[in-house]
C-alpha cells in the first residue's frame, strides 16, 4: 500500500480528479491510513483467538480487498478517506497475526531464517509496487492510478488459495482444548511420517500445554500488565516488541515511501 499510493499520489489525473487537492489533504488523504492500521492490529486482541489464525488473515485480506475497491472506485476525496481508513483495517489485522501464526507453527531452529525471508518478503512486495506504479504511470487517463490500486486485489485471491490448506496454531488449539486437532497439526509439522502418536509430537503438546497451564494459573488483566504489576519481565518483553515495531516507523521508511519521488 505504501509503494502504491506514493506513486499514486503525484500523478496528474488523480490530482486532476480530486481537485487538486492542497498539501494538508494530501496528506490526510495518506496518512488516515495508518489509523485503520492501529485500529485493525488492535481489533485482533478480541477476534484472534476466537477466529483462528487463517480465518483471522483471510478476514484482513478480505477487508483490504474491499479498501482496493472504494479506492479504486472512488471520486472524491472523502471516498479516498474511507477506502484507505478500511484498507488499513485489514492490513493492521494481517500485520498482527502474520508473525505470531508464523512463530506458533515453525520449529525454533527455523524461526531466524522464516523472519528474514518474511522481511524480504516484504521488500519484494514494496519493489513489486513501484514497478508496477511506475509502468501505468504511461497508461492513459485514470488507468494509471486505478489499476495499481486494484491490483491490491490480486494478493488477496492468492491469501484465498493458499490459507484453507494451512494449520491453525497448535499453541491456540490446546488453549481452546482442541487437543486431538493440535496433536495432528504438530504431526504435519513435523514432518519424517510423524503420526498424533508418535513420541516427539507428545513431547512438543506436553512442552506447550504445561506452558499454557502455568500461564493460565498467573492471570493477570491489561492494567496489571502495563502498569508492570502483571508476572516479571513481561512488561519488558511487551515493550521490546512495540519499540521494534515503532523504531521501524519512526526510522523514515514511510516519508521515504510516500513522498520522496
Amino acid at each position: 500500500m505504501q509503494g502504491v499510493f506514493g506513486n499514486v499520489i503525484i500523478n496528474e489525473n488523480f490530482l486532476d480528479t480530486f481537485g487538486n487537492p492542497t498539501a494538508d489533504v494530501q496528506g490526510t488523504m495518506t496518512s488516515i491510513y495508518n489509523i485503520g492500521c492501529f485500529i485493525g492490529a488492535m481489533s485482533t486482541i478480541f477476534t484472534g483467538d476466537w477466529l483462528g489464525r487463517p480465518r483471522q488473515i483471510m478476514l484482513g485480506s478480505t477487508i483490504i480487498a474491499i479498501g482496493a475497491i472504494i479506492q479504486t472506485a472512488c471520486w472524491s476525496v472523502p471516498q479516498m478517506y474511507v477506502g484507505r481508513i478500511v484498507a488499513g483495517l485489514g492490513t493492521g489485522m494481517n500485520t498482527a497475526t502474520a508473525g505470531v501464526w508464523q512463530s506458533e507453527t515453525s520449529k525454533m531452529s527455523s524461526r531466524g531464517k522464516l523472519v528474514i525471508i518474511q522481511m524480504a518478503n516484504c521488500i519484494t512486495g514494496f519493489s513489486i509496487s513501484n514497478w508496477l506504479t511506475l509502468g501505468f504511470s504511461f497508461a492513459p487517463r485514470d488507468i494509471a492510478w486505478r489499476f495499481p490500486l486494484a491490483f491490491q486485489i490480486f494478493f488477496t485471491l492468492c491469501i484465498y488459495m493458499l490459507c484453507p490448506f494451512l494449520p491453525d496454531s497448535p499453541r491456540l488449539l490446546i488453549r481452546k482444548g482442541k487437543y486431538d486437532e493440535a496433536r495432528e497439526v504438530l504431526a504435519a509439522l513435523e514432518g519424517n511420517g510423524a503420526t498424533p502418536e508418535s513420541g516427539v509430537v507428545q513431547t512438543q503438546f506436553a512442552v506447550i500445554k504445561d506452558i499454557l497451564d502455568r500461564e493460565h494459573v498467573n492471570t493477570y488483566s491489561w492494567w496489571q500488565l502495563i502498569t508492570g504489576r502483571g508476572p516479571s519481565g513481561l512488561l519488558r518483553r511487551m515493550i521490546l516488541g512495540a519499540w521494534m515495531q515503532a523504531m521501524n516507523q519512526v526510522s523514515g521508511i514511510n516519508v521515504t515511501s510516500y513522498y520522496m519521488r
